[in-house]
């Protein structure tokens, strides 16, 4: 195909295979690197986005050293598999998932290649694609790819945006997959149970890595102890001493003692979560479940002013999904029927319609602070209907 459109550059001809009957059935020829070229890369050994600048450069194809795999007849004895990582949530039909990254871990070791632009504090928007990092695992065979991406993904860790890394987890996890037995349509059908099964992975790895000291990405990229080189964890206490201003320094005030006695969420200093022992000067030590939350405005880069729907509350219309909310509909006063639409959010290059899940009576709606958009989070509130009650009573009076 590619000498018969005298094609020249790199290139990706897709096309769908059966291995056991040696068919092959053609797909499409996109003409340029895709999300998948790393496998190529990995397997065949060679830096596809290089020789792509050469030729582009006017370098010869024939100079072009492609590997020895080029003239064989037999691909190499490889195996790679690449995970997507991406901040979505696929138990809200993969709605994209934007928000403020507080935190980031990311595998290493032998087989094992991250390309990613992910860092501490980054923000994730509704303006570009949500793939977050790539993570390429290669051996021998491929289950024993499969074996080290079990082990990259139980070291991989993302905080800030749900993401879809406990269902990558399920995948790799399953038996029929890792027996090669994984069909176009399998993931569609045992969806439900890869979800439960991801769920109790991601729990047994989280309860796994509380044990461990953090590692994360500081807000420059490189890998360390992020910006507080002070880790918090069990067993952490100290000496609290406090002191008005105006009071003389020569006093010594007293000291109150906290003791960390568990944490169930450690995303310091964005948000911290743990049972605390307090012991108050003359007192036994009592205990406390104390929350932190950072109102920096650092802390909040991906949030706005936007008040967050009740879902318990009727007359609550909410974001049923992130993105950039970029037209609304309906303003106060106005009367809405069950699913009609109220407004658009985008999300990449798709904009989604957001429909009102019952009829009623505007009190309320959100306004726009930006005139491209606002970026909003799941749950935030669109709109506010009048109670039935006071709307028939209003009714009643006119």
């Amino acid at each position: 195909m590619a000498k018969r459109l005298r094609y020249l550059g790199l290139g990706t001809w897709e096309f769908l295979v059966n291995s056991d009957k040696r068919l092959f059935y053609f797909l499409e020829i996109n003409p340029r690197l895709q999300v998948e070229h790393t496998i190529s890369e990995c397997i065949a050994g060679v830096d596809l986005v290089r020789e792509q600048l050469l030729i582009a450069q006017g370098r010869q194809v024939e100079s072009l050293r492609f590997g020895e795999w080029w003239e064989a007849e037999d691909a190499p004895k490889m195996a790679s598999i690449q995970l997507r990582l991406c901040a979505e949530d696929p138990s809200n039909g993969f709605a994209l998932s934007i928000g403020k990254v507080t935190d980031v871990r990311l595998p290493s070791g032998n087989g094992i290649r991250v390309d990613s632009h992910l860092s501490r504090g980054g923000v994730v928007g509704s303006d570009f694609d949500n793939m977050m990092a790539k993570i390429i695992v290669t051996a021998a065979t491929f289950q024993e790819a499969v074996t080290r991406a079990r082990r990259a993904l139980a070291e991989t860790e993302i905080v800030g945006v749900k993401t879809n890394i406990d269902l990558l987890r399920a995948v790799v996890a399953d038996q029929d997959f890792e027996a090669g037995l994984a069909t176009t349509n399998w993931l569609e059908k045992k969806m439900e149970v890869l979800m439960q099964k991801g769920d109790a992975l991601g729990k047994q790895v989280e309860m796994a890595n509380s044990a461990l000291p953090a590692l994360s990405l500081a807000s420059g990229g490189s890998s360390g102890m992020g910006s507080s080189l002070v880790m918090l964890r069990k067993g952490d206490a100290w000496d609290v001493k406090l002191q008005k201003v105006e009071e003389k320094t020569s006093t010594t005030p007293a000291a109150h003692h906290l003791r960390i006695e568990k944490i169930s969420r450690n995303e310091f200093p964005e948000a911290l979560v743990a049972e605390v022992s307090f012991t108050s000067p003359g007192s036994k030590p009592q205990g406390y479940r104390m929350m932190v939350n950072s109102t920096s405005a650092s802390a909040s880069a991906a949030s706005s002013s936007h008040r967050r729907g009740d879902p318990n509350n009727k007359a609550h219309v909410t974001l049923p999904m992130s993105g950039k909310l970029i037209e609304v509909l309906v303003e106060e006063g106005d009367e809405i029927k069950e699913n009609q639409v109220i407004g658009f959010v985008k999300q990449m290059k798709m904009e989604l319609e957001i429909r009102s899940p019952r009829a009623g009576r505007v009190a309320w709606a959100i306004e726009l602070e930006s005139e491209d958009g606002d970026d909003v989070a799941e749950g935030v509130l669109l709109a506010e209907l009048i109670p039935e009650e006071a709307d028939a009573q209003l009714r009643s009076r006119l």
